[in-house]
């Protein structure tokens, strides 16, 4: 039997992208040889919970929101994108039922600043790059991530190119596991804007 994966939808308030972003993930996960669980962001407690309690991982994805600077008692950046009540919900509880049942969880970009303002951390809400967040050509790799040599993850996958479109990031890590890929692209950032 396929492991089940939980993933909530991207976004709740953009459709088009949530659209376009999903179906990546989802085929992902197939691939992998998963099922993908689909979590509608519409979705009671409770039908989270059912989801969440039938499946054996779950896989956070990227989205078009940011996660709100309230909840790591920051004020909102300026460049900081609106908040998704209804995902950082989804998020939330699926992350409990991960958390109390010892699933492993697989964050993305906005997936992995959830996880990590949930467990308490922060996020460097803006960061300055010199890499180009918003190519022309959305297929073309924006920079390499690399993989930590002594993850599991290294025995499944080679270091990859990427399209980065966000750009706040993880600033205290509250989480007790290692952070396995890792751009590879330099940044700097700016700590008036924290």
């Amino acid at each position: 039997m396929k492991p089940r994966i939980a993933i909530p939808e991207p976004c709740s308030y953009d459709c088009d992208y949530s659209s376009r972003a999903l179906p990546h993930y989802l085929k992902a996960i197939e691939e992998c040889g998963g099922d993908p669980v689909v979590v509608n962001l519409n979705s009671t407690p409770e039908e989270v919970a059912r989801l969440a309690a039938g499946c054996s991982a779950i896989l956070l994805p990227g989205s078009k929101a940011d996660v709100d600077p309230q909840k790591f008692g920051q004020p909102r950046h300026p460049k900081t994108a609106p908040a998704d009540p209804s995902r950082d919900a989804a998020d939330e509880l699926l992350l409990q039922d991960a958390y109390n049942m010892r699933k492993p969880i697989f964050g993305i970009c906005y997936g992995l600043q959830s996880l990590n303002v949930w467990r308490t951390g922060t996020l460097v809400q803006h960061i300055e790059s010199g890499v180009d967040h918003s190519p022309a050509d959305k297929d073309k790799m924006a920079h390499d991530v690399s993989i930590e040599p002594k993850s599991l993850l290294s025995g499944l996958t080679q270091p990859v190119s990427v399209v980065r479109g966000r750009r706040p990031a993880l600033k205290a890590y509250r989480f007790s596991f290692t952070v396995s890929p890792a751009s590879a692209a330099p940044a700097s950032s700016d700590s008036n804007r924290t």
